[in-house]
């Protein structure tokens, strides 16, 4: 399978952060929709794109997307979209913080071809213990937590043992 044609809409405006969306078709009539920053063309994206194949992402990513900051992440959407078809089992990353981590436990359980969540904070001592959730991660899993919102509360005073003395939480 090959990426044929990339196609775009019209930007949303500014009430909508200039963004439009994308089409990914391939030659076997497949096609994956994502997302691209308003006002900008896709003629370079074609270019990098067509006659690749879009059950690849980690390749494209690697060689392409990651260059292209925000607008490479959208383009990586409608290529998972895809790869579900195909039965392409997904590995998504993150490095950021605990709250951002449940975040994406969240989503990851929604997705049917899902695989691993990626995890970049490990090295961060406060990561495991600033949310009421303590050390979320027990044998590489994460227990998808069921409380309102994300289903986790800070723990304010741990956050506040890891800030500069005489600094306050909220300001």
């Amino acid at each position: 399978m090959k990426i044929v044609d990339i196609l775009k809409t019209p930007s949303f405006g500014a009430q909508c952060r200039n963004w439009s969306l994308i089409k990914i078709i391939t030659d076997e009539g497949i096609e994956g929709l994502g997302e691209w920053r308003g006002g900008q063309s896709v003629d370079q994206l074609k270019q990098t794109l067509i006659g690749k194949d879009p059950t690849n992402v980690n390749k494209l990513h690697q060689d392409y997307l990651w260059r292209m900051q925000g607008m490479g992440a959208g383009v990586e959407i409608a290529l998972w979209d895809m790869a579900e078809m195909y039965h392409m089992s997904i590995a998504p990353h993150y490095m950021a913080s605990a709250i951002a981590g449940m975040a994406a436990v969240h989503i990851c359980s929604t997705i049917p071809n899902f695989l691993a969540l990626e995890h970049h904070s490990v090295n961060i001592p406060l990561w495991s213990t600033m949310l009421n959730f303590k050390d979320p991660i027990v044998d590489g899993y994460i227990t998808v937590p069921d409380g309102p919102g994300l289903g986790v509360e800070l723990d304010e005073e741990e956050i506040l043992n890891h800030l500069p003395e005489g600094s306050v939480l909220w300001s």
